[in-house]
């Protein structure tokens, strides 16, 4: 079994530490955050400044294969790629949160809307959404019991927005577990479900993935995934590594009837994952030395989805790139907690950087989660000294 505490999925570690402390747990931190009402949003001056591009270097030469003859996966088409596209936003803004106190348990933004699950005070589980520069969430129904007679609950691990402003949250069967440290929770494997939200917090549907990921002949997901995403057909893609082979990427149909495991043969972990501007799926990975790298899938003569490298080596800082997201003039922007952002387009031999970590409004340990907006801009949560919204612009 796994033990879990519920986080929001951006745990700056070592890769190398992951291998050695192995075997069955993994922690993912709870963070013990207490929404605050504040005063009145305030300008943010001094946020973006031009940097010099960051030094990067070819993972391996893939002579063999060409990226422009490539056909990515998850192509959009060209009406899909620029439909409900809005212009990039140079408007940098802190935002105080002004709601009811709870503690965050996971947060995620995109498009044009805010998504947050946490646990309010009197201990009562807190699903809400708000359009971006909002500052009071609105609550939404939660699609499950609040707990079963044995104790388990459903807790949502991860959650995306994607560009029409839908919130997918994975949701699994977790059982709680009290030791000297406090409250966690050990997967029990029993149950997993997608729930799609729209803007306004009302369930479009919800797909039951028990059976095709847990299945009596092979448990695909081994563990919860440190990321998932969701391309422009509606398929989702999830990280999957365990300790006795190499990371992957599994692959749900948006009606949740196949399942497709990607091998990404040389990899130790799957840190982000995400859709570009141009349809394609990245991913940033992490080999067994620590080195980070950018990747994305690709599909082949026989259309077999394959795991390939960008060429791209990502920037050696000891956080994780695990924002990925379309961007406004470049395929992708990334963000790391303390590296900043990046962009990068298919075809560049490095990435570049956007916004430097000491430029951010927010030092990165204070962070407690973010994501990229349609309009280019990163939301960050801060959660000191108060709870705040910081929008940074990264598009352009």
């Amino acid at each position: 079994m796994y033990k879990i505490l519920i986080g929001n999925g951006d745990k700056n570690m070592c890769m190398k530490c992951k291998k050695c402390a192995g075997l069955a747990l993994i922690m993912l931190v709870l963070w013990g955050l207490g929404f605050a009402s504040c005063a009145d949003s305030r300008e943010i001056e001094g946020v973006m400044s031009e940097s010099s591009m960051v030094q990067s270097a070819d993972m391996e030469p893939d002579s063999a294969q060409n990226p422009a003859k490539q056909k990515t996966s998850g192509q959009a088409t060209d009406k899909e790629q620029t439909a409900d596209k809005a212009p990039a936003s140079d408007r940098a803004v802190m935002i105080p949160y002004a709601g009811e106190e709870f503690q965050l348990s996971v947060f995620a933004a995109g498009g044009s809307v805010l998504y947050v699950n946490g646990i309010k005070a009197d201990g009562s589980n807190f699903l809400g959404c708000m359009d971006k520069e909002g500052d009071v969430f609105r609550e939404c129904e939660i699609p499950f019991e609040s707990a079963k007679p044995d104790g388990s609950i459903m807790k949502a691990m991860r959650m995306r927005v994607d560009e029409q402003n839908r919130c997918h949250i994975l949701w699994m069967s977790v059982k709680p577990m009290i030791d000297q440290y406090g409250t966690s929770y050990v997967l029990d494997f029993a149950k997993c479900c997608i729930t799609v939200m729209d803007s306004e917090g009302r369930q479009q549907k919800m797909l039951d993935l028990s059976e095709c990921l847990y299945s009596e002949e092979e448990r695909v997901l081994k563990e919860c995934p440190y990321c998932f995403s969701v391309d422009v057909e509606g398929n989702y893609y999830m990280e999957s590594s365990s300790h006795e082979s190499w990371a992957s990427i599994v692959k749900v149909s948006a009606d949740g009837s196949t399942v497709q495991v990607i091998d990404c043969a040389g990899y130790s972990m799957i840190e982000g994952i995400g859709v570009g501007k141009n349809g394609s799926i990245y991913c940033t990975c992490v080999d067994q030395e620590g080195n980070r790298y950018l990747g994305r899938l690709e599909v082949d003569a026989s259309e077999t989805e394959q795991f390939v490298s960008c060429g791209v080596t990502l920037p050696d800082v000891r956080a994780w790139f695990s924002c990925v997201a379309a961007g406004t003039d470049t395929d992708i922007l990334l963000y790391n907690k303390l590296g900043g952002i990046y962009a990068y387009s298919d075809g560049d031999s490095e990435v570049e950087h956007r916004v430097a970590e000491e430029d951010m409004p927010v030092p990165g340990p204070n962070a407690a989660g973010g994501g990229f907006l349609r309009d280019g801009r990163l939301c960050l949560l801060a959660s000191e000294p108060e709870i705040r919204f910081y929008y940074v612009p990264a598009g352009r």
